[in-house]
């Protein structure tokens, strides 16, 4: 931009974002810059979504196929055939890529032979590096002209076919990713993420009934990835708006499905009244025999809201969800009913049997592949060990940690640290328990998520561990605490690889597994 610019860091910012958008594009990037004379570096960012009008006029001794944007690319878009213009103006629908089959969904029509012409023409980019099918993108400045040779017919016909390729995308994800192929289609699931939120948006900007069931269905797709990855904010967000858009016509499952995914991504944010009342709503539209999973993880899930305030009821809720699992040989929502009852016996004092019945839930949990339970029953397991100063806790915790390590989920992950500093604490190693509260505390900054409030009683009980293993030495806490701040992940990596060495806790018991 012009030396007149004044050098902020603000500006150094947005001229960031404006070259990003632009992709570099030499070209493009000098018509911006031409632009800055009378323009700030904010106003052209804030204009690039009308970048053809703006991106002109570069100014005498300039070509004049060079004085405009548009009229560059059209220049090679003007070559295509009318089939190779339809496709590159249906692809414009994309947003961090796509493969061929994608392609072949939106366009109705085979691709093959276009898309081979139009990355000849670079019109199209195609990741040749990556394993798996082909992944080929285009620029944003190439998806902004792609976009202006579509009519309105034909643009509203290409986002229908983009959202609904999405939805069945994430709709095939959901039935799968709670078993042994999971990994595979988180994967899957993360790299359409920028797909996702076009659809979600191109969905509510539509308003019809059909696209806002959409929506609603695509949320309630989606609830178990935000849940895994702690996107709890964007979750909670596209579940609102899809439910707030939802008119009388709406189809009743959709809503039940959105609401069911809002349900545990509140609880998630610290508010279980909001979690209970999102899941009963959503377990009031969903049929059983459609949706056994769902139908029994939310009955546990009921159960293990109510578990501390009406015992009676969460075990009756308890009794039809492990019916429902059952009779449809359901191991996941088995084995989260059983880490249900496990945590029902927890709260009633009978720590004996919640042990039983956690022990059962990883077992179920292992057979179904269900890593999400499996990892879940640990935790109360540990929890329970630490009811009853049971020093395995701190070995279980630890192996607990190291296992979610491995897993997308990072709240689940950041709450059995946070569960591991308490055993620590009990062990009497404060220090490192409070390097790991400092580091749970700035890594969930990072991804909106507390511990503290999705387990107040327990997470706090961590913290008294802690502080009592440092003699209750405030200063003590801070300095560790800090420690852990600054250090973030590292410094839980750092902890794990001197439990892994050995240590200095006496009480470790070696070689126990959960």
């Amino acid at each position: 931009m012009s030396s007149d610019e004044q050098d902020t860091g603000d500006d150094r910012a947005r001229v960031a974002e404006v070259c990003a958008r632009l992709d570099g594009l030499p070209l493009a990037v000098e018509l911006a810059a031409a632009r800055s004379r009378t323009l700030s570096v904010g106003e052209i960012a804030d204009a690039l979504d009308d970048r053809f009008s703006l991106l002109v006029g570069a100014g005498r001794g300039t070509p004049a196929r060079h004085r405009s944007l548009e009229h560059t690319i059209a220049l090679s878009v003007d070559d295509l055939g009318p089939a190779d213009r339809r496709l590159f103006g249906a692809l414009s629908v994309f947003t961090g890529g796509f493969d061929a089959a994608a392609a072949a969904d939106v366009a109705g029509v085979p691709v093959r032979d276009g898309l081979a012409t139009l990355v000849a023409k670079s019109l199209v980019g195609v990741d040749t590096g990556a394993p798996g099918p082909r992944r080929f993108a285009l620029l944003e400045s190439l998806r902004a002209f792609g976009d202006t040779l579509l009519d309105d017919a034909a643009r509203t016909a290409a986002r229908t076919a983009h959202r609904r390729w999405v939805l069945g995308v994430v709709t095939e994800a959901d039935a799968a990713w709670l078993g042994h192929d999971a990994a595979r289609w988180f994967g899957r699931v993360r790299a359409e993420q920028p797909n996702v939120r076009a659809a979600f948006g191109a969905a509510l900007a539509d308003g019809s009934t059909a696209a806002v069931d959409d929506a609603l269905r695509l949320a309630g797709a989606m609830g178990w990835y935000w849940y895994r990855f702690g996107r709890v904010a964007e979750g909670i967000g596209w579940a609102t708006a899809a439910l707030a858009a939802a008119g009388p016509d709406a189809d009743p499952e959709a809503v039940g499905l959105a609401h069911f995914a809002s349900g545990p991504l509140r609880y998630l944010a610290g508010d279980p009244a909001g979690a209970a009342a999102d899941v009963a709503a959503g377990l009031e539209r969903m049929d059983p025999a459609r949706h056994p999973t769902k139908v029994a993880r939310g009955l546990a899930f009921r159960a293990y809201l109510a578990a501390a305030a009406d015992p009676a009821a969460a075990q009756a809720l308890l009794g039809e969800a492990l019916a429902v699992s059952r009779a449809a040989g359901d191991g996941p929502g088995e084995s989260e009913t059983l880490m249900a009852a496990g945590h029902l016996a927890r709260l009633g004092g009978d720590t004996a049997t919640a042990l039983d019945v956690l022990r059962s839930a990883v077992a179920v949990a292992r057979r179904a592949g269900h890593g999400f339970a499996d990892g879940s029953s640990r935790w109360h397991l540990v929890k329970t060990l630490l009811d009853r100063g049971d020093p395995a806790a701190l070995d279980e915790a630890e192996s607990l940690v190291r296992f979610l390590g491995g897993e997308p989920d990072v709240t689940s992950w950041l709450v059995a640290v946070h569960t591991l500093a308490g055993a620590l604490g009990q062990s009497g190693d404060g220090a490192r328990g409070a390097r790991l509260l400092g580091a749970v505390s700035a890594v969930g900054g990072e991804v909106g998520y507390r511990p503290e409030e999705m387990d107040p009683q327990d997470s706090e009980r961590n913290v008294a561990l802690v502080r009592a293993a440092l003699g209750g030495s405030a200063e003590r806490y801070a300095t560790a605490f800090t420690e852990g701040v600054a250090g973030g992940r590292a410094a839980i990596a750092a902890v794990l690889d001197e439990l892994g060495d050995g240590g200095t806790v006496a009480t470790r018991v070696v070689g126990r597994s959960a």
